[in-house]
This record gives structure tokens, C-alpha cells and sequence, in this order.
């Protein structure tokens, strides 16, 4: 996969599909929004299912990971649930309609068929990201973004950050602070996965 826009464009028409069914129901959300939304929500199923490649007569490499269909299944059921949670969210619902349920289907079948995961019969093989895509998606997802808010306000001369990057006392405040934050959010997430986890043991 050459670079982040591939995946951005099949959000982009995901974002369009729900924008558009929302707007029938008479709900009014940016479809801005709802791109946003679905790329922080972007689970590693949801990434697969937009992803990767079935191809009916190709013989499969020892080298090459194959996923079956029972694999892709398990994608379909843990990627229905981030669109469920992403449109109970935009929506404001504890839950979700009968067209709620149709839409989502039709946005599942859609990934399937359009990655030809419908007749694969040979092989399922996955687009491994690039060092480009894995650098963009960083960039997008992570305290780049944060870095980059600041770094105007830091790095007010621009021999200061051209010779000495990431030098500013106050950038190394900020940082702790945001890294802070990141640390708390990664031990929530990792508790809620040992709650669950422990729950059902």
C-alpha cells in the first residue's frame, strides 16, 4: 500500500454512504464529520475488509499469509461492531433502527465485493502498509498532530528548529504533558481489554 490515501478514499465513500442515509432519515451530520470519526475508530478488521485482495486462480505462496473464509467472517462481525458504535455515536442512540442495521450490512457487503472477497477461492492476501502510509497515518493519528500545533508558537526563529530541533524547554513541558495523557488513555484502553477479558474467562 503506497501511501494513506488509498484507505482514505474507501472512508470517503463509507463517509458518503452514511452521510447520505442520515440525511434521509432526516439527520443532518458533515460528512467531515463522520470521516473523522470513522478514521479514529479505524479498527485492524474495519483496515482488512477495506484492504486487502481475494483473487480466485492465484497459487498461493508459502511466503504469502492466506486468510480463509472463516477469517473474513470474523472480520465482518468485529468491523459491523465499530460502524454500529460509530453510528450510535453520531446519531445520539443507545440503538440502533431496522435501516440502522440494513445500512451498516449494505456498507459490509459493499468492502466485501468490492475487494472481491466474494469469490476468492485461491487466495486472500493483504496489502502490507508502506513506510509512507505507516509514517501518514502516525502523522494523522497520534501526537504529531499535537506537535504540530505548538511547534509555531515554540519554534519562533527559524534557526531554532532548522539546527536544534525539539530544543525548546517549554516543547519538552508540552511533550510530558501530551505524553501523559497518551499513557493514560493506552492503560485505559489495555484495562478495559483485561476487564473484558477476565469477564468472560
Amino acid at each position: 500500500m503506497p501511501n494513506l490515501r488509498i484507505i482514505e478514499s474507501k472512508i470517503e465513500e463509507i463517509a458518503e454512504s452514511i452521510s447520505a442515509y442520515l440525511k434521509g432519515k432526516g439527520q443532518s451530520v458533515e460528512k467531515d464529520t463522520i470521516f473523522n470519526e470513522l478514521l479514529r475508530q479505524l479498527s485492524y478488521p474495519l483496515f482488512l475488509l477495506m484492504t486487502v485482495k481475494g483473487f480466485k486462480d492465484v497459487e498461493k505462496e508459502k511466503y504469502v499469509p492466506g486468510y480463509d473464509e472463516a477469517h473474513i467472517k470474523a472480520w465482518q462481525l468485529l468491523a459491523r461492531e465499530d460502524l454500529e458504535r460509530i453510528i450510535k455515536k453520531l446519531t445520539g442512540t443507545e440503538a440502533l433502527s431496522e435501516g440502522d442495521n440494513g445500512m451498516i450490512n449494505g456498507l459490509i457487503n459493499e468492502l466485501i465485493k468490492s475487494n472481491n472477497l466474494e469469490s476468492a477461492q485461491a487466495a486472500v492476501v493483504p496489502r502490507y502498509p508502506s513506510n509512507e502510509f505507516v509514517i501518514q497515518l502516525v502523522d494523522k493519528d497520534t501526537l504529531y498532530d499535537l506537535y504540530d500545533s505548538y511547534s509555531y508558537f515554540i519554534h519562533s526563529y527559524v534557526d531554532s528548529w532548522s539546527i536544534f530541533p525539539f530544543s525548546s524547554v517549554l516543547e519538552f513541558m508540552i511533550f510530558s504533558n501530551e505524553f501523559k495523557y497518551f499513557s493514560q488513555t493506552i492503560y485505559e484502553l489495555l484495562n478495559s481489554y483485561f476487564q473484558h477479558i477476565k469477564s468472560n474467562s
